[in-house]
């Protein structure tokens, strides 16, 4: 399950607010005895103010995929015994 995360300052002087930082988060529901992901149902959109929540998603997490890639395009390997893995 993924989730956005907005963060929001705001100057209590003026009642102005601001995106301070955003982020896409991902939770995993794992089975019990195993410990390994478990499939969990679907959301499901209720109305048109869902439906557009979910494109909103789905845009943030093809979004944070190619983040993804691009960053690791600029990750040093990995070696054993470096303490970084």
């Amino acid at each position: 399950m993924h989730f956005a995360i907005e963060v929001r300052a705001r100057d209590l002087a003026r009642s102005e607010q601001r995106l301070a930082t955003s982020c896409v988060i991902v939770f995993v529901a794992l089975d019990g005895p195993d410990g390994k992901p478990a499939r969990v149902p679907a959301w499901e959109p209720k109305d048109a103010t869902d439906r557009k929540l979910q494109e909103y998603a789905r845009r943030l997490i093809e979004v944070s995929r190619r983040m993804e890639q691009e960053v690791a395009g600029y990750r040093p390997p990995l070696h054993a015994g470096d303490g970084h893995g």
